[in-house]
Order: C-alpha cells, then sequence, then structure tokens
C-alpha cells in the first residue's frame, strides 16, 4: 500500500473504493481500486448550513420535547445511557434549557461511503490546530461539523485551502 506524505498519520482505506489523504482530498477509481493518480483527485465539498445552531443538554431519563420534534434543516437528537443531546436552530429552543448557542454547521456534500476512513480528521485536525474546536455529528449519508459562530471565517479560510466551500 503506497501513501502520500500526508497519509503517514492516518490508517489506510481498505477495500474501498475511495482513499483519503490528510488534507481531505479524495482519489477514486471506476474499479473500486486505490489510484494514485492526480487526474483522479478531486476536493471535499463543504455547504455552510444559515442557521445558527444550539447544542442542548438534557438528564438521560427526559422525555424528547415536542419542540425537537418539529422539522428543521437540522435537527439531531442523540441518547446515550448518560445523556440525551438535541442539536437544532436555535430560534427552537425555549428558554430555561441548557444550551450552548450560536454553533455554524459545515455539511459534507457528495457521495462518501459510511466505511470511508480519515474524512472528520481530515477536517478536525487543521482546525484543531489552529485552536477551533468542534462538535461533530454523523449521520448514515453524511457527516456535519459545527464551529462556533466566532469561529466561522476563520474555519472557513483554513478549509477552503483543501475544500470547496458553499454557502
Amino acid at each position: 500500500m503506497k501513501y502520500d506524505k500526508h497519509q503517514k498519520l492516518m490508517n489506510p482505506v481498505r477495500n474501498s473504493g475511495s482513499k483519503l489523504n490528510f488534507y481531505g482530498v479524495i482519489k477514486m477509481t471506476k474499479l473500486n481500486k486505490i489510484s494514485n493518480g492526480a487526474k483522479n483527485t478531486k476536493k471535499l465539498a463543504l455547504s455552510i448550513l444559515p442557521e445558527k445552531l444550539g447544542i442542548c443538554h438534557f438528564d438521560k431519563n427526559s422525555l424528547i420535547p415536542d419542540w425537537a420534534l418539529e422539522k428543521t434543516n437540522f435537527t439531531s437528537i442523540t441518547r446515550t445511557q448518560d445523556e440525551l443531546s438535541i442539536t437544532l436552530p436555535q430560534d427552537k429552543i425555549p428558554g430555561g434549557v441548557l444550551v450552548e448557542r450560536d454553533w455554524r454547521a459545515f455539511k459534507l456534500e457528495g457521495d462518501v461511503e459510511l466505511t470511508s476512513v480519515g474524512i472528520i480528521a481530515s477536517l478536525a485536525k487543521p482546525l484543531a490546530e489552529a485552536g477551533i474546536s468542534i462538535f461533530n455529528v454523523s449521520t448514515y449519508e453524511t457527516n456535519y461539523i459545527l464551529v462556533e459562530e466566532k469561529n466561522l471565517q476563520k474555519a472557513k479560510k483554513i478549509l477552503g485551502r483543501f475544500c470547496n466551500i458553499k454557502e
């Protein structure tokens, strides 16, 4: 298995039609074999969701509130044995809720397999190096990287070096 100079810190993708280098470039082939040819390289595409999001925290035994079940462009409800976490547009969150406000989301666009390796790391590492914390939300079909509104422009500049970003 060959690595380019940026892949030495990541696990290689095995049995997949794509390979992701550290800076978010996916190399793809028709035959689901790993390609090292530059002609097959494309940048990751990200879009920025327009709304500000809030990340709510509830006790593990809390019921999901009705206001969290309303249809929005983005709602994530996660229950673990320790907590209930709900992320949605902050204008939908009523007073009295424990919430972290003013988060913005980058949505990973395009077809990325559920078994792809290293995509979040390729986005998170340069942000972490710049002192920008993230809140990641993954779904079956895509990933969202949330950053605080105050860091949006800086994150956009950093990610724009190796991703196509549309608003």
